[in-house]
């Protein structure tokens, strides 16, 4: 690629800054910092600003040894995104699942009406294909301060019609960033459109929210995040489903001994919609193990539980609905499969849920193959 002759301020900081690290630079992480930020210095002299805003974030995310060193990521992160505030991304992906309606696996419906025969609505392997795009302006308006505006959408084409989707979505954020750390807060409108078919009930929703997000790394690899989610959903003629959803989680990233990482998750959620007998409390956690080997191969496994119950008693019984979803997971990629700069991923998982209410008891797997760019 050609070298790109715009930046020459971006270059004399960058350049005066790894002459910096060369006598501030301290034991391990040093040499590691050093040869990243020089990296991300022919980067950004290259024209890849968007892999070197990428590098910077990662260094100031996980480089906390020295307030120096910080202090030159924040003041290279915010050049380049005077220097680029646009950037467009865009993912896609071909899944297939087993039982993608997640239809009941149970034949009967025991009520205190009657007993009630379960019509099998499996349609065995369904195939779908989801793309999403963002647009997003950055302006470092200070020093590790960041306001980002967000426009993008996503949608599922599918072979079942029911299951077809686009929703688009407008973002307003601000981003603090600082040595180890960084805290998200955001505003947001987003829509579900679906397609009309007939007899069902049109499900298309609009929705209004606020969330929370951040992390710190804690030294020696490891590090904590967590998040905070609150926003009012309005559909269109599924009243039932209108009201309020709250989510509260948190995890924590902690290395092994072998070079791989474990992350421990977990998070609380509450629905309080019109209809009490949907809305609930919900509790999940998961634990998950994720490794790049020596020859490219990066892959992760994990397994996670959900606990849901529900407020108000079902129709036709005398109990309130409980579920319980149990799932595992993995993930796969490899750096010598890919095209171009696209790396696909992976990932498969398998999810059963069981319920006192016997509409609700389902399993089935799925995987989707992924790949997502940065321009």
């Amino acid at each position: 690629m050609p070298r790109l002759m715009g930046f020459p301020a971006l270059k004399r900081l960058l350049a005066g800054a790894c002459c910096l690290f060369a006598s501030t630079v301290s034991a391990m992480d040093s040499a590691t910092a050093l040869a990243h930020f020089k990296r991300a210095h022919l980067e950004a002299e290259a024209g890849q600003t968007k892999q070197a805003q990428r590098r910077l974030e990662w260094l100031l995310r996980e480089d906390r040894e020295s307030l120096v060193r910080s202090k030159a990521y924040q003041l290279a992160l915010s050049k380049l995104l005077q220097e680029t505030p646009l950037s467009f991304s865009f993912t896609a992906g071909l899944s297939i699942a087993d039982n993608p309606r997640r239809s009941s696996s149970a034949d009967v419906f025991e009520t205190d009406l009657g007993r009630f025969d379960i019509a099998s609505d499996d349609d065995g392997v369904g195939f779908g294909l989801s793309l999403g795009a963002d647009l997003r302006y950055r302006h470092s308006y200070s020093v590790g301060r960041i306001v980002e505006a967000r426009l993008g959408a996503t949608g599922l084409v599918h072979e079942f019609d029911a299951l077809q989707y686009f929703k688009p979505e407008v973002r307003l954020s601000h981003i603090w960033q600082g040595a180890g750390r960084s805290y998200t807060v955001s505003a947001y409108q987003n829509a579900g459109i679906y397609p009309d078919l007939e007899g069902r009930d049109d499900p298309d929703y609009r929705a209004l929210g606020i969330s929370a997000t951040g992390r710190s790394a804690l030294g020696q690899g490891r590090s904590v995040s967590g998040f905070l989610r609150l926003e009012d959903r309005q559909y269109q003629e599924l009243e039932h489903l209108t009201g309020q959803t709250y989510g509260l989680g948190g995890s924590y990233v902690l290395p092994t001994p072998v070079g791989g990482r474990v992350t421990v998750s977990g998070q609380l959620a509450r629905a309080d919609l019109t209809a009490a007998h949907y809305s609930y409390w919900s509790v999940g956690g998961s634990v998950a193990y994720a490794d790049t080997t020596a020859g490219g191969l990066s892959w992760s496994l994990g397994a996670g539980q959900t606990w849901r119950d529900y407020d108000g008693l079902f129709t036709a019984l005398s109990y309130a609905r409980e579920d319980r979803e149990a799932r595992v997971f993995i993930g796969l990629s490899h750096e010598d499969i890919h095209f171009k700069a696209l790396q696909p991923r992976l990932n498969c998982s398998y999810s059963k849920q069981t319920s006192n209410v016997a509409l609700f008891q389902n399993d089935g797997v799925s995987c989707s193959v992924r790949v997502n760019h940065r321009f």
